[in-house]
């Protein structure tokens, strides 16, 4: 009999399910992913609302403590998300977005997970007004965010 894998989710608001336009326990992707792979696998949710990887407080995805909690749920499979906050013109240095993301994966791959799967966040699409959301910058996320990913 196989044992049940466990994934554990990090990332920032869109791991976390916010807006979620219904149920973020039903619609945020960590739990669409649990609904598709079924029995055999449990997810974990590590989101966090604004987080960075920005080692930089009061955001950062470090400094909440979330981290930590990750870390000791000793997840078979880690699945991280994080940069879209770090566009934000108040918190973006291409330096500090690079170490801090490589802070996270080394303290991640120190636990020897069976995988350890990067994504690049999505698209910042803008609004009507031309504008996106919460100050998000698309052309960063494409220009610089994705590459160092």
């Amino acid at each position: 009999m196989s044992r049940t894998k466990t994934i554990a989710c990090l990332g920032d608001s869109i791991t976390f399910g916010y807006g979620v336009a219904e149920s973020r326990e039903r619609d945020a992707w960590p739990f669409v992913l649990q609904r598709e792979l079924g029995n055999g696998y449990k997810v974990l949710n590590f989101g966090v609302c604004g987080a960075t990887a920005i080692d930089m407080p009061p955001d950062s995805y470090v400094c909440s403590g979330i981290l930590g909690k990750a870390l000791v749920a000793r997840a078979d499979i880690y699945i991280l998300m994080l940069g879209t906050n770090d566009t934000k013109d108040y918190c973006w240095d291409a330096a500090m977005y690079r170490q801090g993301l490589e802070d996270i994966v080394r303290r991640v791959l120190e636990l020897g997970p069976e995988r350890f799967l990067i994504m690049f966040p999505p698209k910042a699409y803008a609004g009507g007004d031309g504008t996106t959301a919460f100050g998000v910058r698309d052309d960063l996320l494409r220009e610089e965010v994705i590459p160092v990913v």
